[in-house]
């Protein structure tokens, strides 16, 4: 009835972690070209069925940041592995404008009106355009710079400038520019003030100048009036004033008719006569 026992524990234990069999390296992708995340799995050397778990952490704003990736996986014996990928996203493209205007020339009373232009990006879906405009006109002819800007969230910018060249080719206009006439020597009119309007220049200076060609009493009289705008188009008007005279001299002291004796013939007085114009 003399018995003995004796009992052996093995104690199993398992410290080496799991190992990933393709976890992904960091990497820098263009905005447009993120890879998916892939399937990670990994091995053990004790236990067979490991579950591999996945989160992301995406800090990418509107084309640029980056996205962290991590995979974890613990085996039966608590022995737990970590992996995360960088993947840094980066946006190298710039905006590009959809309707930008291009250059062109225009009369000074047919400027138009600045178009509202928009721009795309191929990562940032929120794009602020900006307009400025340089205004280099004066009085009707002279250029208009216009110019749209554009950045994306990742610093790429865009800028483009339309000139408008403004030309005004008509020229000026009189308001009340005399015509011709036939005046008698004795009603030489005075020169008018003379006007003139533009389409594009309102400050407008009237030249005049007369040239006289009256000889005592008769001949022309031509008043000239000039006016060039600011671009450099000119009118000019001619008015010729004939002077005439119609009214022949009378004299001041002609002697009449007269009987006188034979020793009394006077002597011829020295007559003097008077005209309107000479």
């Amino acid at each position: 009835g003399n018995s003995t026992s004796h009992t052996q524990v093995i104690t199993v234990e398992d410290n080496d972690a799991p190992t990933f069999d393709n976890a992904p390296a960091n990497e820098t992708v263009d905005c447009g070209s993120i890879p998916v995340a892939p399937t990670v799995t990994a091995t053990d050397n004790c236990d067979p069925t490991l579950t591999v778990n996945f989160t992301e952490v995406d800090n990418v704003v509107e084309g640029c940041g980056t996205i962290e990736r991590t995979w974890d996986v613990t085996d039966n014996c608590g022995n737990a592995t970590s992996h995360t990928q960088i993947i840094t996203v980066e946006d190298n493209d710039a905006p590009t404008f959809d309707n930008a205007p291009a250059n062109e020339t225009v009369d000074c009373g047919s400027i138009p009106a600045a178009p509202t232009v928009t721009a795309s990006d191929n990562c940032d879906p929120t794009l602020t355009v900006n307009f400025t405009e340089v205004d280099n006109v004066v009085e009707g002819c002279g250029t208009i710079e216009r110019t749209w800007d554009v950045t994306d969230n990742c610093g790429n910018a865009t800028s483009h400038t339309q000139i408008i060249t403004v030309e005004d080719n008509d020229a000026p206009t009189f308001d009340n520019a005399p015509a011709n006439e036939t005046v008698d020597c004795g009603a030489i009119p005075i020169a008018p003030t003379v006007t003139a309007t533009d389409n594009c220049d309102p400050t407008l200076t009237v030249n005049f100048t007369e040239v006289d060609n009256v000889v005592e009493g008769c001949g022309t009289i031509e008043r000239t009036w000039d006016v060039t705008d600011n671009c450099g188009n000119s009118t000019s008007h001619t008015q010729v004033i004939t002077v005439e005279d119609n009214d022949a001299p009378t004299f001041d002291n002609a002697p009449a008719n007269e009987t006188v004796d034979c020793g009394s013939i006077p002597v011829a007085p020295t007559v003097t006569a008077t005209d309107n114009c000479d």
